[in-house]
């Protein structure tokens, strides 16, 4: 059945309303499932799998199978990349540790904020392109980055978006249990799949020419 008008605007917002908070549900069980540590990257990926395949406009397909399927697949090698994505943050905070207490070496804790700012990048791109790209785990990073820098506007309106959404949805803690992790993924995957659907778009037009 298909609603027109005012009702039929209301029918879809209902829709999306639950299909984001399902998919954030689902993040957060099976998170908790892998005990926090080993659950968050293959729930995160299952999720940001769902959530690619609404985005290419794909409906009509079992959420749940979905996401368990990708959990179960990706279990190990995402926490791999886990592994390397958690060792840059305490690299950062041991190296300002470390400039703290030397006083020769502090004014290198200013080489921090840079890095850390590239690292943030980095967690923006990483999950859309670890489901749209089949690639060594190592290279995810290096992408991740490269595109970051090479696409400042979509760099910048990911990070005003996502700052939004957060804003919003921490006024209303009960909002954000349900709606934060599966609404920023949405922004995510929503900004970096038109990006990179340009990007293979013109790479084909190249070639074709």
């Amino acid at each position: 059945m298909e609603f027109n008008g005012a009702l039929g605007g209301i029918y879809r917002v209902s829709e999306w309303v639950t299909r984001l908070a399902y998919v954030n549900i689902l993040w957060l069980l099976f998170t908790l499932a892998g005990a926090l540590i080993f659950g968050f990257m293959p729930a995160s990926i299952s999720m940001f799998a769902v959530i690619r395949k609404w985005c290419q406009g794909d409906f009509d397909f079992p959420v749940f199978n979905t996401f368990w399927n990708t959990y179960k697949s990706e279990f190990w090698r995402s926490n791999k990349l886990g592994v390397l994505l958690f060792l840059a943050p305490i690299s950062f905070y041991l190296n300002y540790q470390i400039f703290q207490l030397e006083s020769v070496l502090y004014s290198f804790s200013y080489l921090l904020f840079p890095a850390a700012l590239f690292y943030l990048f980095i967690m923006f791109y990483i999950f859309p392109l670890y489901v749209h790209f089949q690639m060594p785990l190592i290279h995810y990073i290096k992408n991740s980055l490269l595109m970051a820098v090479s696409s400042p506007v979509s760099t910048f309106l990911l990070i005003v978006s996502c700052s939004a959404n957060y804003y919003i949805l921490s006024a209303f803690p009960g909002l954000g249990i349900i709606f934060l992790g599966s609404t920023t993924a949405y922004i995510l995957t929503f900004v970096i799949h038109r990006r990179l659907h340009r990007i293979e778009f013109s790479q084909g037009q190249s070639i074709a020419g």
